[in-house]
């Protein structure tokens, strides 16, 4: 990420949440304009006119065509995902629940 800094970027994520995104980005030290699209949107033809530097997700880059880029460098971030912790305590209290004596050892 440190490589990018000071480089007009596009940050582009088709996510259900894209700000988070964008804030990580931001939060990196990098500057850039976002695009924010549907989520699961496809990306062909690309969403964005022609663009130097782009930065998208996992997610988005695994729908882009390479024929299609028109020159652009394309950035791919990987973003790892951790539930809030209350989230993890409800599901081990749902678990519990269903399994009062724990996982099955059939």
């Amino acid at each position: 990420m440190h490589a990018l800094r000071g480089k007009p970027l596009l940050a582009a994520a088709g996510l259900a949440r894209p700000q988070r995104f964008f804030d990580m980005l931001g939060e990196q030290g990098l500057t850039f304009r976002a695009l924010a699209l549907p989520d699961h949107a496809a990306l062909d033809p690309l969403p964005w006119a022609r663009t130097d530097e782009v930065v998208i997700t996992e997610k988005d880059a695994v729908k882009l065509r390479p024929e299609a880029l028109q020159g652009c460098r394309i950035w791919v971030v990987a973003l790892d995902f951790r539930p809030e912790p209350a989230f993890e305590e409800a599901l081990q209290r749902e678990l519990r629940r269903l399994l009062p004596h724990g996982p099955s050892t059939d």
